[in-house]
This record gives C-alpha cells, sequence and structure tokens, in this order.
C-alpha cells in the first residue's frame, strides 16, 4: 500500500519592514522643546508683571513694606538715602481710596538736586485695610541724604506717607507690554506643544506595533 507525499507548503515571505519612528520621534521631542519654551515665557511674564505693577509698598496693617526707602506721618518729614540717581515715587497711605496729597505737598531739601512732580504713572497699592496711592516723583540727579516733608491740612488722622523707587512712563508701558506679549507665547506656546507632543507620542505608540504582512 503506497501512501502520497505531503504537497508542498510554501515557503514563508520575508519579514515585514519595521515602521519608521523618526518622524514620530522628531514631532515628540520638538513639542518638548516647544512646551519649554512656554514655561520659560511664563516665569518671564510673571518677572515683568512684578517689575510693572507696585507691590511692596505697605503691609496689611499700613506700615511701610518691604519696597519702602523712607516713611514718616503725613506732616512730618522723613529720611531718605539716595545710593544712586533716580526716579522715586512718594505714595499717601490711608484707609482711604480718595487722593487727598498731590506733588505740591511734598517737598525735599535740600532741593537743588531734585524735581518733584506729578507721578509719571498713575498707580495705586492696596492690601488689608491700607491703600497707598502714588501723589508725587522725585527726580534725584545726585547721590545723597535727602530729607522729605509732606505737609497738608487735608490729611485723615494717622495718614502717613512711603518712599519708593519710582517707574517711568516708558518702562511701567515697556514692562507692561512685555509682561502681555509673553503670557501670548505661553499660552500659544502651551497649546501648540501639548498637540505636537501629544500627536507624537500617539504616532510613536502606531509605528511601533508590527506592520501587517
Amino acid at each position: 500500500m503506497t501512501t502520497a507525499a505531503p504537497a508542498p507548503q510554501p515557503s514563508p515571505g520575508p519579514a515585514p519592514a519595521p515602521r519608521s519612528t523618526r518622524g514620530a520621534k522628531i514631532l515628540t521631542f520638538a513639542g518638548a522643546a516647544v512646551l519649554l519654551v512656554a514655561l520659560a515665557a511664563v516665569v518671564v511674564a510673571v518677572v515683568l508683571f512684578l517689575r510693572a505693577v507696585p507691590t511692596g509698598i505697605v503691609t496689611a496693617d499700613g506700615g511701610p513694606g518691604s519696597a519702602a526707602l523712607a516713611s514718616g506721618p503725613v506732616g512730618g518729614s522723613a529720611e531718605l538715602e539716595v545710593a544712586e540717581p533716580g526716579r522715586y515715587t512718594v505714595w499717601q497711605v490711608s484707609g482711604d481710596e480718595d487722593e487727598f496729597l498731590a506733588a505740591d505737598d511734598v517737598a525735599v531739601t535740600p532741593g537743588g538736586d531734585v524735581t518733584v512732580s506729578s507721578p509719571a504713572v498713575s498707580q495705586s497699592f492696596g492690601r488689608g485695610g491700607a491703600e497707598a496711592i502714588a501723589v508725587a516723583d522725585l527726580v534725584v540727579t545726585t547721590p545723597g541724604d535727602y530729607v522729605v516733608t509732606v505737609l497738608t491740612p487735608d490729611a485723615p488722622a494717622g495718614s502717613t506717607f512711603v518712599v519708593t523707587e519710582g517707574t517711568g512712563f516708558r518702562e511701567f508701558f515697556t514692562g507692561l507690554g512685555g509682561t502681555i506679549a509673553a503670557w501670548f507665547v505661553a499660552i500659544g506656546g502651551g497649546i501648540v506643544g501639548v498637540m505636537m507632543l501629544t500627536g507624537g507620542i500617539v504616532w510613536w505608540a502606531l509605528a511601533r506595533r508590527p506592520a501587517q504582512p
């Protein structure tokens, strides 16, 4: 009795070539880089914002804050030590939001190297029950010791004044514009970066799957 020989089996074809993940890697790492740029833009925006807006003028109880260079009661004087020429701002401090001081109420001695004028930028700062309002700018051309005197008959009882470093009109709006631009970069970069990173990861995952023969 004879048996038939088994039919020859077809030889398997070549294994499918693995899919390339180069494009997915580029997209993934580029998305991560864009996210890092967006994060850096957030840091820049915060720094510029803190420089543009007044902070540290007064404490919650109305005392001089960390930015105060000199302070005293309205109707009195305070010594101001100027280390370098520049602009300085005088703030009225009280529990009232109404401005009762003006540049004419501020005097500086010796006055030959100091110009007193209205503030270049209208600013206010509130904390707790205290309200600080910029009322005058001092432009000092010569370092030295000065006495700032604030006199007015219209000041509420217990009112004080604080002197801080000042900000000019140009510097203020440059900082404000830079803050807005940095936030746009941060938001736009964050959205684009997330989309690129997500797309790259999905692409990478699909590329690693075995190709169908």
